[in-house]
């Protein structure tokens, strides 16, 4: 798990592509059902929400074995609000052999198709 903050605020960024084109608000409004929460949003519209954090207040055991409240942060965020280009530029752009993770996975025909847009 990746995360960032002190030992106690955790900060998580969950990212999606194009999440202001999702029923954003529905992820909201599921959040803010959950108890034991703060949820907090930057809204575009009614609709759609450019970035929104959910915080929890967690019980966990220290090393001592007692229990202290730890405050973990999910960050929700749009990657399409962070590109300069779209991801199908952005996919030309990056030579074939940058692609190492997928490579590891994929035989060198899969990842011509998986480069695609619309795939």
């Amino acid at each position: 798990m990746s995360f960032y903050g002190s030992k106690r605020f955790w900060q998580i960024p969950v990212i999606f592509h194009n999440l202001s084109a999702l029923d954003s608000h529905l992820f909201v409004k599921d959040l803010c059902d959950e108890g034991n929460t703060d949820v907090s949003a930057i809204p575009e519209n009614e609709e759609k929400y450019i970035s929104f954090r959910k915080t929890r207040h967690v019980t966990v055991m220290g090393n001592e074995g007692k229990p202290f409240t730890r405050f973990v942060t999910l960050q929700f965020i749009d990657s399409v609000r962070h590109l300069q280009s779209s991801l199908a530029k952005l996919v030309e752009y990056l030579p074939r052999d940058k692609f190492h993770n997928m490579s590891k996975r994929f035989n060198l025909e899969e990842l011509e198709l998986l480069r695609r847009k619309g795939v």
